[in-house]
């Protein structure tokens, strides 16, 4: 009974933990490449082909400029599609945490 209240109270707070550093992980990747290809982009001048291939190098493009008119869009939905890959693994901790404390509480008022 005990243990179950207490995994109630830490599966959810290790959920959350694990969500937030696998966000930053991942934003801090993404940051670091576009300050890389901004960089490139940058120093490269007029010579478009060569920044192109460098910034290729550094990460490939998710889009092409066909699908422009719907950049926010596309934004929306990678922002959305990314959120709910990451957070599967962290709201599964947090419900196993939140139906021990109930089985745990209730087991707790039975008993």
């Amino acid at each position: 009974m005990i243990i179950l209240t207490v995994l109630g109270g830490v599966l959810p707070l290790a959920g959350l933990i694990w969500a937030w550093r696998a966000g930053f992980r991942q934003h801090a990747a993404l940051d670091t490449d576009l300050r890389q290809i901004a960089r490139l982009a940058q120093a490269s001048g007029d010579d478009n082909e060569a920044a192109t291939r460098a910034m290729y190098a550094v990460r490939q493009p998710t889009h092409t400029y066909a699908m422009e008119l719907y950049t926010p869009e596309l934004v929306e939905r990678a922002i959305l599609r990314s959120a709910l890959d990451d957070l599967k693994g962290p709201a599964l901790v947090a419900v196993i945490g939140v139906i021990s404390a109930t089985i745990g509480s209730l087991l707790s008022l039975w008993l």
